[in-house]
């Protein structure tokens, strides 16, 4: 008899555990999918034979039959319950959840100028987190002073806009090659998953996105970096997807245990500390303490829309994570620690009320 099907919870860690307690299987050696935050205390950590993402136990049911140990539901399309069945395939959840802003890769009021020394360092620093990683990383001044010159956050269909797109395209995969070349001399096995290869948009809106890329590479203990990009959009042709609309769709998939904002600041203030001297910085920040923030509009280069829609965006980012934070990325070890859990300046994001 099949048991109730299992429900990913924001904060449910799914493992597939081989052992021969009777309180976790009824078929000794086989395997089943438990949901608890932790393997159970009567389970080593041996016969742990791999973590599985939340994405995909979302309609998995628990049988005891010995040929259909772990099956999804008929209502499942066919690739995912091939998934399922590898077991190898299912490799550790992505824990952590990483966005590398553009203005701390980049000199955002020049063309494509990468600050290189701040690339290297940050790689440094995502490596000695030694934990399970997706990054996502910005533009800055690879795509957003070409993207706002020629509007193409609005799509178009002339000569121009086409071959503006094309250029920041391959001006955005410069950048991005340039991050992970950076990872991998810092010793992690990083791959590109461009976003115009998995993702398209309808009117600025997510329309489909395939995370087989984010799923596959991660499970066999790669780390996936994807970034702000030209992507097909249903109504407009092209379209602009930010790191941060990128950012939620992966929390929303992965349901990752923290969120890392990197910005060139220590966090959210009361108002831009670079033009206010009295500005505070917010140690934590909900919805409700939006009223008190004094922000300033969307810089003359941004092309993904002004501070308050990103930090709105970020509450509903902190709905699928279980730390959101927005920390400083020019200090030196800040990314390092907080990717540790340690204690450090930033603002912490919830959604609360």
């Amino acid at each position: 008899m099949a048991a109730p099907p299992i429900k990913a919870g924001r904060v449910h860690r799914f493992w597939l555990i081989k052992t021969k307690s009777p309180e976790t299987c009824s078929i000794s050696g086989k395997m089943y999918v438990v949901a608890r935050m932790r393997p159970p205390k009567n389970v080593k950590a041996p016969a742990i034979v791999r973590a599985m993402p939340a994405a995909l136990v979302d309609r998995i049911s628990i049988t005891r039959q010995v040929s259909q140990t772990v099956h999804a539901e008929e209502t499942c399309d066919s690739d995912f319950r091939k998934h399922i069945k590898s077991s190898a395939r299912c490799g550790p959840p992505i824990m952590l959840l990483v966005k590398l802003g553009g203005s701390v890769l980049t000199d955002k009021g020049r063309l494509r100028s990468p600050r290189r020394t701040a690339i290297r360092r940050l790689a440094r620093e995502l490596a000695a987190a030694r934990a399970p990683l997706l990054v996502v990383h910005g533009a800055g001044s690879y795509g957003h002073i070409l993207a706002r010159k020629h509007r193409l956050n609005e799509g178009g269909a002339t000569r121009a806009k086409r071959g503006a797109a094309a250029r920041v395209q391959a001006d955005v995969k410069a950048l991005d090659g340039l991050v992970v070349d950076a990872l991998i001399a810092a010793g992690l096995a990083a791959v590109p998953i461009p976003p115009s290869a998995v993702l398209s948009l309808d009117d600025g809106r997510v329309s489909s996105i395939d995370l087989t890329p984010f799923l596959e590479f991660s499970s066999m203990s790669f780390t996936p970096v994807t970034f702000g990009d030209v992507v097909r959009d249903l109504r407009r042709g092209f379209s602009i997807c930010s790191g941060d609309l990128l950012m939620l769709e992966l929390a929303r998939a992965f349901r990752p245990e923290r969120a890392l904002f990197v910005a060139d600041v220590d966090g959210l203030f009361t108002a831009d500390p670079k033009t206010h001297k009295s500005a505070r910085l917010l140690e934590a920040v909900k919805p409700s303490d939006l009223p008190q923030v004094k922000f300033r509009a969307a810089s003359r280069t941004d092309v993904t829309g002004s501070i308050e829609g990103k930090v709105r965006r970020m509450f509903e980012i902190a709905d699928h994570v279980d730390e959101c934070w927005i920390v400083n990325g020019n200090v030196k070890n800040r990314v390092r620690d907080a990717l540790r859990g340690r204690h450090v300046v930033g603002t912490r994001v919830s959604r609360g009320p």
